[in-house]
């Protein structure tokens, strides 16, 4: 086997590793989009859902400013307090904030591996380039050795 031949081999060799990491970088990309996609979802739910928290808390103050002083009313209030800001409330805005913590080191791992993605085809781009090179010189060493091998075979027969 030629030396251009193990050349050519590398060669094909980084082409396949090339088309693999971008694909990983494309999948990568895919994902980190998505997930951006669900991050802004998320936030404008948590968004609204705050306003609409806002809102009941500013009727629940109304109420209780204009709400007659009876057992009953107050107990209707202090229950309607304890879901717009007690327990209830604490959970689902805890679980927004797991959530986007959740998603926002998705979109961190997801940029860390298109960069990386990144810096493997750069490697592989200089890899190439060294190996054109290099097989352009072996290409040129082997016609040399060809020529050379020419003119002894045609000075053997000249000799006999």
């Amino acid at each position: 086997m030629a030396y251009s031949d193990t050349i050519n081999d590398k060669l094909a060799n980084l082409e396949r590793r090339g088309r693999k990491v971008e694909a990983r970088r494309r999948q990568a990309e895919q994902s980190l989009s998505a997930c951006q996609d669900i991050r802004s979802h998320l936030k404008v739910q948590r968004q609204e859902f705050e306003d609409h928290q806002d809102y009941r808390r500013a009727a629940l103050y109304r109420l209780r400013e204009n709400a007659p002083q009876c057992r009953g009313a107050e107990l209707f209030l202090d229950m309607m307090t304890n879901q717009i800001q007690g327990s209830p409330y604490a959970n689902v805005a805890d679980s927004y904030d797991e959530t986007l913590r959740h998603i926002d080191s998705q979109v961190e791992e997801q940029e860390l591996q298109i960069k990386d993605c990144n810096r493997q085809m750069d490697d592989i781009e200089e890899d190439k380039t060294y190996y054109k090179k290099k097989l352009k010189r072996a290409e040129e060493e082997e016609q040399e050795m060809a020529r050379k091998r020419q003119r002894l075979e045609s000075q053997r027969k000249g000799n006999r």
